[in-house]
């Protein structure tokens, strides 16, 4: 019985490598039922084999996992652990040695098509082309197994059926690493990249691995124009995507890196400064906030503007030269026009590009600070007729209070007691004190909270990267 599983197993092992010899470009996986219903034959009716697409049906996959990973840990251990030092050309291995690493780079192909996470094959075939490189680079023939377009090619391919497995991901930055070693440019490969996070995260949202990626890359590219064009790309994912917090996180990547890039290399981005980029983000989330209510989200990702926006100011002497106007601007926020009821926002949209999702002429007329953003919160509080009203109001009072939170801890830390700013602070405490216990009729928390964050001693906030 034993023996006949075996045999079943190899036939299994055999019918998926044909499929491979046959058609190389095969750039999707997938588990199956069953086969014939794709058309497929009845002798080999566990894979389904159509247009570049590989169906396996479920009933085989135990099969095949019994028959490859013995194979392949005595493979292992024949090729490489027996080795001591591991042999790093093709040529240090015997006729029947080498006969045996086709065998050996079939079996960790097929292991990984069933389990991805599988570190042991991964860390195989890493060897198998370190190899291939050494020997090409010594003026010996190579074997042809895999190189960096083949590898990428098969990890495209893993990736859509096991787009979370962080193994996948784990080799693919070591592919890419090798790739640049090489003395290559990985902003040739970096759309493609990022078109692939973006595929693997339409289909699992939320997916860490894949939003992580895509940050690294574009670190290890570390353009200015790619940033650019990554943020206009995050536009629709965001719009699209509002409740879903990795998108926006993915954003605060892109405009911490731009701000580096600029500070650090003391040029502007592309001929725009990083602080009208920085400004036009929060139109942006201004209108999701407006046009889709309710979302967490959003008012978390203007957090993030806010603090650095002040923080920066604060310590960053390049940053406050580049700003216009006072950030720290504060006054009573009960007069002046509602620049967000519905009349008034219609004339903002109309002028709307909608693939900046920007309107210039209204950003480049309107100043960010505390004093709108009291106004803009005041507003989202008070509109009783908007989607979603109790959550809405909600995030708005929780950002009205952790903003006044963060910049009485900024000014308690940058004030010294006996200069001149001392009295301007009181006041603006004073201020805030009152706006903050007006929340109250609003906010369905209590007094006594209240009274607790105006009486914290050490005002806790983002930390600083």
């Amino acid at each position: 019985r034993k023996r006949k599983k075996m045999e079943e197993g190899k036939r299994l092992f055999d019918g998926l490598n044909a499929c491979f010899d046959k058609d190389p470009l095969i750039d999707e996986l997938g588990f199956i039922l069953s086969a014939s219903d794709f058309g497929a034959d009845e002798k080999d009716g566990f894979i389904a084999n159509s247009e570049h697409k590989l169906g396996i049906t479920y009933w085989c996959i135990p099969i095949i996992q019994k028959f490859c990973h013995p194979l392949f840990m005595m493979l292992k251990h024949r090729l490489i652990d027996s080795h001591s030092p591991r042999i790093s050309l093709w040529s240090q291995f015997n006729q029947q040695d080498q006969n045996l690493l086709i065998l050996f780079f079939q079996t960790t192909r097929i292991l990984l098509l069933i389990n991805s996470d599988c570190y042991s094959a991964f860390n195989a075939r890493k060897w198998m082309l370190t190899v291939e490189e050494n020997s090409k680079e010594n003026g010996e023939e190579g074997k042809n197994l895999l190189n960096f377009d083949t590898e990428l090619r098969f990890l495209n391919l893993l990736l859509t059926k096991h787009p979370k497995s962080g193994e996948v991901w784990v080799h693919r930055r070591w592919i890419l690493n090798r790739w640049k070693l090489r003395g290559n440019s990985l902003d040739s490969i970096w759309r493609q990249d990022v078109e692939i996070c973006t595929r693997v995260s339409v289909i699992y949202p939320k997916n860490y691995h894949a939003w992580n990626h895509r940050a690294w890359i574009l670190k290890q590219v570390n353009s200015q124009k790619r940033c650019l064009e990554d943020l206009g790309m995050m536009n629709d994912w965001c719009r699209r995507n509002l409740s879903d917090h990795c998108g926006f996180h993915h954003r605060k990547t892109i405009l911490l890196q731009l701000f580096n890039l600029q500070i650090s290399m003391s040029e502007q981005v592309e001929g725009e400064d990083v602080g009208e980029i920085w400004k036009r983000e929060f139109f942006f989330v201004e209108k999701l906030i407006i046009l889709y209510p309710g979302h967490e989200s959003p008012w978390s990702y203007r957090r993030f503007l806010s603090y650095y926006s002040l923080h920066w100011y604060t310590f960053n002497d390049q940053w406050r030269r580049k700003c216009k106007g006072d950030p720290f601007r504060f006054s009573s926020v009960t007069k002046g026009e509602d620049h967000w009821k519905e009349e008034n926002f219609v004339k903002f949209l109309v002028k709307l590009d909608l693939n900046n999702w920007i309107s210039n002429e209204f950003t480049e007329s309107v100043e960010w600070n505390l004093n709108r953003e009291m106004e803009f919160t005041l507003h989202c509080i008070l509109d009783e007729g908007a989607e979603k009203y109790e959550k809405q109001s909600k995030f708005a009072s929780m950002y009205r209070i952790w903003l006044i939170q963060t910049v009485l801890g900024m000014l308690k830390k940058n004030t010294e007691p006996d200069s001149a700013e001392t009295k301007e602070k009181i006041l603006l405490f004073e201020e805030c004190r009152n706006t903050i216990e007006s929340l109250t009729k609003n906010l369905s928390v209590s007094q006594q909270m209240v009274d607790e964050l105006m009486r914290k001693n050490d005002y806790s906030f983002l930390p600083i990267e």
